[in-house]
């Protein structure tokens, strides 16, 4: 059930491909700013965020996706109260992915603690 077509290919690895040591470099840390979220070390995560931006996010438009969302969250940990530029980090974010404008409003109603 595993494995429904052809299990005996050889061509497709169960493990990542990247592209450049950039890629690989990016992907790695990615892992480091989840960590950091999660323990709240929020300043250890911003830098990790740095040193991905300085890596050009390996020409990568969803690590550069993946960044945006993790600002925004750390933006929303650390208190930042300016809602306008958080909705406007998260929609720059939905719009390497989806392609029919998500308006302001419901962004807003999503991240407004009710």
């Amino acid at each position: 059930a595993l494995c429904p077509k052809r299990c005996d290919r050889t061509d497709q690895s169960p493990y990542p491909e990247f592209l450049s040591i950039e890629d690989y470099r990016c992907y790695m840390l990615f892992f480091k700013v989840r960590f950091f979220v999660e323990s709240w070390q929020l300043i250890e995560a911003l830098g990790v965020l740095e040193e991905i931006e300085k890596l050009k996010f390996a020409d990568n438009k969803y690590y550069y996706q993946e960044w945006l969302m993790y600002y925004s969250f750390i933006m929303e940990l650390s208190g930042e109260e300016n809602l306008n530029l958080r909705v406007s980090i998260i929609e720059e974010a939905l719009r390497i992915t989806i392609h029919t404008p998500i308006g302001s409003h419901v962004l807003k109603d999503k991240l407004v603690p009710r």
